[in-house]
């Protein structure tokens, strides 16, 4: 038995195309056992790291259609309650005029309170003391509750675009990129192990996926401590060994 020099698949030993990508095969050198192991075990960690990049990608999409829908709900909201508040404060004046005057709340005690026109609440002719509400404005509370709405949903909008939307763009950009290696690795080992000898992609993956670096660490050990397998793999790829 042999694998398909493209996409790894098994053949016969005397079959020219692949059964199962079409690929046709043809007559290099042998690959000892050994080293076919090599290119199964970058294959295996290859796919891994496809798993990795590609669930990192969907997830921070989908936190990327939460964040941004979540913001414009609660700007939504926010805005409704401020606008809901400037309309109410807008009337009332009209409301405390109307209740200004003198009420007498006991005529035989002689306690008494009034709201002059400035909506300032005397007590037996004399302004309420320091300390006790006055001129109380339940509107400008809404008021400030809807800004704040709108402060954290300006907050969410942003970082589902500045943070989750390029995070997503990215990891699935690499995941094409790991499906071109393992399509050409049976094929031409060099495109894939020049990728995992790469240390830039280690601290590519650290900032953007975690995951994704365990396994771009273990075959880029692998991959520098069997140099000499891999160019005899190269070798035979390219048919330099009879």
């Amino acid at each position: 038995m042999k694998k398909c020099i493209k996409c790894g698949a098994e053949l016969d030993d005397g079959a020219a195309v692949c059964r199962v990508c079409g690929e046709t095969q043809k007559n290099k050198a042998e690959i000892a056992d050994g080293d076919r192991a090599l290119l199964d075990r970058m294959m295996k960690f290859l796919r891994f790291e496809h798993f990795a990049w590609k669930l990192k990608g969907i997830l921070c999409l989908v936190c990327t259609i939460i964040m941004i829908a979540g913001g414009l709900i609660i700007m939504l909201c926010g805005t409704g309650i401020g606008v809901m508040s400037l309309v109410r404060a807008a009337g009332a004046p009209e409301q405390q005029q109307q209740q200004s005057g003198r009420m007498e709340i006991d005529p035989s005690s002689g306690f008494s309170f009034e709201i002059d026109k400035d909506g300032q609440i005397l007590i037996n002719n004399a302004p309420l003391q320091r300390g006790e509400p006055q001129n109380a404005d339940p509107y400008s509370v809404f008021l400030t509750f809807g800004v704040l709405f709108i402060i954290y949903s300006i907050y969410f909008i942003t970082m589902g675009l500045i943070v989750y939307l390029p995070h997503a763009i990215i990891n699935l950009k690499l995941l094409k990129k790991v499906e071109y290696y393992e399509n050409t690795l049976y094929s031409d080992v060099s495109i894939a192990r020049k990728r995992c000898t790469s240390g830039g992609m280690i601290v590519f993956a650290a900032i953007f996926n975690r995951m994704a670096l365990i396994f771009i660490i273990i075959n880029f050990v692998k991959t520098r401590k069997n140099a000499a397998a891999f160019d005899r793999i190269e070798a035979a790829q390219k048919g330099e060994i009879k």
